[in-house]
């Protein structure tokens, strides 16, 4: 099978390429482009954003937002010296908590972004808190496939900061929304990195818990060809009690009832706030996006929250094979395993998922 894709400029999906003719809509193709990788320095815009559904999300570390929105005595932090060592340089974006700055660490003169607490958040301990756990949730990861936390510290204003892995590339949200839909093979590797990040947090006793596009980088390395899939944002991330070894049932502390996520890609389980929730609520997001960049569209989704949810609960999953053709089956089999909506009958483990995708993987480069 070739693994060369264009994407079609009619239906949106990527077709191989020597197709002279859309196979669904009957059109002429003209204009081919790849939708294997992301575009190279030169061609990629500098502001990528998009509207984001209901849910809480920060700006990308080394990505320009456009609209910041930034207010005059954040824009002055320009030229500080954070801790001692970090330089500020320009404002990349702002989110619900914090701004994230370019900057840069003086002693060793590396590039890093410089998460810093916007002013009115100082003194609500419940973003204090959160801020804190992303940065020694993630600061107690290391793996490729998770965006690195560096330092921490606290300003004299009573602001906190991290420095963290300075990323270029853009998120997944963004190459879907340009692409509309993703090969085959992207979805695949795309898969494959999030769940080895994951599988990484799970066996450390963390549940990420907002896995989505605006969460998934796919950043640019020197020397590697392909996207290098890291995971964003581990705010709303719980520690499991105890840290459990693969196959275990780990539990989670929270309050019964609440809501925690983004809509779209939440597990049921989540949906109706139950306190104890497990790493198989990652996997039911992941097998979201992973279906998104498979068809273009969401599995569930309503006008609002309380229809979204709705259709979470009880809506039964669209089939795969009727939104885009030529799906391999074990492919469609792994993304529906992932989002059953009783997670006993999901896979047991990122691990487990990952393994699939793999044996998806080896399909697809069979000649």
């Amino acid at each position: 099978m070739s693994q060369r894709f264009f994407r079609c400029p009619h239906c949106r999906l990527p077709h191989e390429e020597g197709e002279p003719v859309c196979p669904l809509t009957g059109q002429k193709i003209e204009a081919r482009r790849s939708a294997s990788s992301i575009p190279p320095p030169d061609e990629r815009p500098r502001e990528v954003g998009r509207s984001e559904p209901p849910g809480r999300s920060e700006p990308a570390p080394g990505v320009k937002l456009p609209g910041d929105g930034l207010r005059p005595a954040e824009r002055s932090r320009e030229g500080e010296v954070l801790g001692g060592v970090y330089l500020v340089k320009e404002p990349l974006g702002r989110g619900a908590t914090a701004v994230v700055y370019e900057g840069e660490h003086l002693p060793l003169g590396r590039r890093v972004a410089l998460k810093v607490m916007t002013a009115e958040r100082v003194g609500n301990q419940e973003a204090r808190r959160r801020f804190l756990q992303e940065a020694q949730a993630v600061a107690s990861l290391s793996h490729g496939n998770i965006c690195q936390v560096y330092d921490l510290g606290t300003l004299p204003d009573g602001a906190l900061f991290c420095a963290m892995e300075y990323l270029q590339g853009e998120p997944l949200s963004a190459c879907i929304e340009r692409e509309g839909a993703l090969s085959l093979v992207d979805v695949v590797e795309f898969g494959v990195q999030m769940l080895a990040g994951l599988h990484e947090a799970h066996s450390k006793g963390i549940v990420h818990r907002d896995v989505k596009p605006e969460n998934v980088f796919l950043a640019r390395v020197p020397g590697v060809q392909r996207p290098v899939v890291k995971l964003l944002d581990f705010g709303l991330a719980k520690l499991l009690v105890p840290p459990a070894p693969e196959g275990d049932e780990p539990t989670q502390i929270t309050r019964a009832g609440v809501v925690v996520g983004t809509p779209f890609y939440m597990a049921p389980e989540a949906v109706t706030g139950q306190s104890v929730l497990d790493r198989r609520a990652d996997l039911w997001a992941v097998g979201v996006v992973l279906f998104l960049g498979l068809t273009g569209r969401l599995p569930f989704r309503g006008v609002n929250w309380a229809e979204t949810a709705q259709a979470i609960l009880h809506r039964p999953l669209p089939a795969i094979h009727e939104l885009r053709g030529g799906v391999p089956p074990e492919l469609a089999q792994a993304i529906e395993r992932a989002l059953e909506k009783n997670r006993e009958r999901r896979q047991a483990s990122a691990m487990d998922f990952a393994r699939q995708l793999v044996q998806v993987r080896r399909i697809l480069h069979t000649p």
